[in-house]
């Protein structure tokens, strides 16, 4: 996997748009109850449409023919040019992206925020966020061919290029204050494992048919979103590390199936020390690890065998 440090040369000189990948901050599982979620840009990532100059089509192309078959077979084509798409994938269009797919940063939300912002039949004024629930719903539709069941959320995000905060059901793009320390900071840790998010999804699905666990995510882990949210939002930093470390006990005692064996013992011991804390970042089971930590420098020395990035 290729990590950038800025927009490769070749996507900066693109015509198109560019999309950035995303990282679902706090709310995994959440957004397919209607809870609480907070989902940020995060441009170290990004992706565009783009046409290829060889006569030989590339695997992308490929890739986009069989997304372009599955919106056709949704009737998509009232919202969404398909003629149009179909003309440029015979003139070899493709996405060219540097989005780690399989990570839980939104590959396939760039994606269809690209094909959206191309072939979106209402081209005028109406594409704003006083009507962000209808295009959460197209983009939801669009995305489902990726995941099975897509919120929408992670299109949605990367096309507005903010910050998207769901709230007692409700729905809206934020600005908040990212904190200024030189000791505090959000990490994300590579697990060098490509994780399937539907297999995950399913595992919880079959896992809410409990009761106990249901009663469990509605009432204790939506709890500890929302604090999470709520404490990075009014910039109480103090009070985000203890809330951020009682939402990682509670992934390791009750969603522990969606924490790759290799890193339950290193996640245990985030726990029991006051270093820092690790979380699901989506869907789990690989991918990438998100960390939250008091001091960025001590916290690299102990995953020092690991690909680390720091996110703010």
């Amino acid at each position: 996997m290729i990590i950038w440090d800025q927009v490769p040369k070749k996507l900066n000189n693109l015509e198109n748009k560019i999309f950035n990948s995303k990282i679902l901050l706090f709310g995994e599982f959440s957004i397919l109850n209607n809870l609480d979620a907070l989902i940020i840009p995060f441009s170290k990532f990004c992706g565009s449409l783009a046409f290829e100059n060889k006569i030989k089509t590339n695997e992308s192309n490929i890739e986009l023919s069989k997304y372009f078959k599955f919106l056709e077979l949704n009737k998509l084509d009232n919202i969404l040019d398909l003629d149009n798409f179909k003309s440029d994938l015979d003139r070899n269009i493709y996405f060219e992206s540097n989005i780690p797919i399989g990570y839980g940063l939104g590959s396939s939300g760039a994606l269809v925020a690209a094909v959206f912002d191309k072939y979106y039949r209402k081209k005028n004024n109406d594409l704003n966020e006083n009507n962000i629930f209808e295009m959460k719903k197209i983009m939801s539709k669009m995305e489902n061919y990726f995941h099975g069941n897509s919120s929408g959320l992670d299109p949605l995000n990367s096309y507005f290029g903010k910050s998207i905060i769901v709230k007692s059901k409700k729905i809206n793009t934020i600005t908040f204050q990212t904190f200024n320390s030189n000791d505090y900071s959000f990490f994300l840790i590579d697990t060098n494992i490509k994780k399937n998010t539907q297999k995950m999804v399913n595992i919880f699905k079959d896992k809410m048919k409990s009761q106990l666990f249901s009663n469990k995510i509605f009432n204790d882990f939506n709890n500890l979103n929302k604090n999470c949210i709520q404490s990075l939002i009014v910039n109480n930093i103090d009070l985000l590390n203890e809330n951020f470390k009682n939402l990682s006990i509670f992934t390791f005692d009750y969603l522990n199936q969606m924490i790759p064996k290799n890193f339950i013992e290193i996640w245990s011991y985030g726990n029991q020390n006051n270093l820092f804390n690790l979380k699901l970042c989506g869907s789990g089971g690989g991918g990438y690890l998100l960390g939250f930590t008091k001091s960025l420098k001590q916290t690299k020395k102990v995953f020092k065998n690991y690909k680390l990035l720091e996110v703010f």
